[in-house]
């Protein structure tokens, strides 16, 4: 394996670690969340505003990454999630052969 193989690897290693670091963190912030919110909710000695501002608490938390992301790319990459959705594709057409038969193999053309 070549070194510059063997560094594309370990990028590709460390932005998958740094990704799952990122998720997990999430994943275990919401279930410590779920779990403080179970505790209250099943505590008789409190009252129902602050059930109520824990379930609060659960919603905002689990609602981070739709919110938060979507917001994220209005603010930074517009543009590009635009022409991601909404740009004309490339269908494929097949191309005519030496005898005009039906073709056997295409060439990709601009849809029109």
């Amino acid at each position: 394996m070549s070194e510059a193989a063997k560094a594309s690897l370990r990028q590709r290693a460390e932005k998958e670690a740094r990704d799952f670091f990122v998720v997990f963190s999430y994943i275990w912030f919401l279930l410590a969340i779920l779990s403080l919110h179970k505790s209250i909710v099943l505590s008789d000695a409190l009252s129902y505003s602050i059930r109520a501002l824990s379930a609060g608490v659960v919603a905002f938390a689990a609602l981070i990454p739709f919110f938060g992301l979507s917001e994220l790319s209005k603010a930074i990459v517009e543009k590009p999630l635009q022409e991601l959705f909404f740009r004309k594709r490339i269908k494929f057409v097949p191309a005519p052969d030496e005898t005009g038969r039906e073709p056997k193999q295409g060439l990709l053309k601009s849809a029109e």
